[in-house]
């Protein structure tokens, strides 16, 4: 009895000290990582003209899903493409339109972050959205990665397309018939806050 609870404290102990580093981020602990420091926000938008929208769907127990896009600038990116390269950390994951990036370095779409289900429907709205702003384009090589919550949801939250909305907004359209989730680069910044 008594090894079972030196056992079983030294467990909590380990368990509370893993929970209490997760909560600090690298650059709490000391651990520096990259050239610059971050911006006021420590965000992907702290960097001047990257867009982001997204959308996460709750409901019930059983969806837990999403879809996030980033816009690199508020140019055409057909023309005006951005530098970028790739690291895989997992090969078991879905990513489309990485070997592009490899090959020539250059992203030339808005980059897509969804479910495994839905990266190829994200790819294919992505695709539309830059042929209504670019029509004489004859390829274009969209980047959507995923991450695997088919443990989350039911898959019933499925993209059926994507449309631009002024400057900076992209709304999904998803399988049950709603179009909500789209956010300025203001709201988002203050819910990062």
């Amino acid at each position: 009895m008594k090894k079972f609870l030196i056992q079983s404290i030294l467990t909590l102990i380990i368990i509370n000290n893993v929970l209490q580093s997760q909560k600090m981020r690298p650059r709490e602990m000391g651990l520096e990582i990259g050239l610059f420091q971050p911006g006021q926000w420590n965000a992907i938008t702290d960097v001047n003209g990257v867009k982001v929208g997204h959308e996460t769907i709750i409901q019930g127990d059983n969806v837990r899903t999403g879809v996030t896009i980033i816009v690199p600038h508020e140019g055409n990116l057909f023309k005006n493409k951005v530098m970028a390269a790739v690291y895989v950390t997992n090969g078991f994951g879905k990513a489309l339109g990485f070997t592009q990036v490899e090959e020539l370095g250059t992203i030339e779409t808005p980059i897509g972050l969804t479910n495994t289900l839905n990266i190829f429907n994200v790819a294919n709205a992505i695709v539309d959205y830059m042929i209504i702003n670019n029509p004489n384009i004859r390829s274009v090589n969209p980047v959507v990665g995923e991450t695997n919550d088919s443990g989350l949801n039911d898959n019933s939250f499925i993209i059926t397309g994507l449309q631009p909305v002024g400057y900076y907004g992209i709304r999904p359209f998803w399988k049950d018939g709603h179009t909500t989730g789209i956010f300025t680069i203001q709201l988002l910044k203050q819910l990062s806050n």
